[in-house]
């Protein structure tokens, strides 16, 4: 959904509607947290499946986000940023649209995760790395 593309009354109905719905509709501009996911999923040729398979989250879990239905928790969401294999910049980009903190390089497991995006590893590989270093896992 594109702020632009939707009419202020059709954005008043469904604010005035549907208020906890609308919560997940989360703006950045013209873009939407799950448009974004869809976008970077679809561009990478990843199936939800895949991701599913790939994160250990459930099935659920990943639908409800993907379709705007639940926000995901940062952890989720890093996890999903590392299965996409997206940027540092997008990861930072999803963080905001999900209203969750943004990776800071001063934290030292920021700073990991920050360093697992830029090799491009895999959450599991993120996550081995996390405790390698005595950080907190994110499956």
């Amino acid at each position: 959904m594109d702020v632009n593309s939707i009419t202020t009354d059709k954005l008043m109905k469904l604010l005035r509607g549907k208020p906890d719905e609308f919560e997940n509709y989360i703006f950045d501009g013209s873009v939407i947290l799950t448009e974004l996911l869809e976008k970077l999923r679809k561009s990478r040729g990843i199936s939800k499946t895949d991701i599913i398979n790939r994160t250990g989250l459930s099935k659920a879990y990943v639908y409800q986000v993907f379709d705007g239905t639940y926000v995901p928790g940062r952890n989720a969401l890093l996890i999903i940023a590392l299965t996409l294999n997206v940027s540092v910049e997008d990861t930072q980009r999803l963080l905001a649209l999900a209203r969750k903190p943004a990776l800071y390089p001063k934290i030292k497991r920021d700073a990991a995760i920050i360093i697992c995006l830029s090799k491009n590893l895999s959450a599991a590989e993120a996550d081995e790395f996390l405790r390698g270093i005595g950080e907190g896992s994110l499956l």
